[in-house]
This record gives C-alpha cells, sequence and structure tokens, in this order.
C-alpha cells in the first residue's frame, strides 16, 4: 500500500474513534481520537504487532486508575 493510503486511513480510523465517543465532549473526542492515531501508529510501525497496542492500552488504564486512586486527578 503506499503512504498516502495508509496515512488517509490513519487520519479517518481515528477521527471516527475519536467521534464515537461524543459522549465525553469535545476534549474527550480530541483526546480519544489522538490516542487512537497513536495506537494505530504503533501498530504500523511495529510491524502489524497487535501487542504493543494491547500492553500500551493496559498501561494507559493501569495509570489512570492509579492516579484517580491517589486523587490526583
Amino acid at each position: 500500500m503506499s503512504a498516502i493510503v495508509v496515512g488517509a486511513a490513519l487520519v479517518l480510523t481515528s477521527v471516527h474513534f475519536g467521534m464515537i465517543h461524543f459522549y465525553q465532549g469535545v476534549s474527550g473526542m480530541v483526546t480519544t481520537g489522538l490516542v487512537g492515531f497513536i495506537y494505530d501508529a504503533a501498530y504500523l510501525v511495529f510491524r502489524r504487532n497487535l501487542w504493543v497496542t494491547v500492553v500500551a492500552h493496559a498501561l494507559t488504564h493501569v495509570v489512570s486508575f492509579t492516579l484517580l486512586y491517589l486523587g490526583a486527578v
């Protein structure tokens, strides 16, 4: 696939992923879309290794819940 097609797919899927999180408000949609873009890019950079994104997603939740528990957020 050409780089243009891959880039367009990254952007379109990230925008869509952000939009389906509309219930989180504009900041939630933007944040989720950006995180989705980062996960998608990592998936491609690491030669379509899904475990990289699975571990990154899990670590995101661990850090988020830890910060909530500690009252830092």
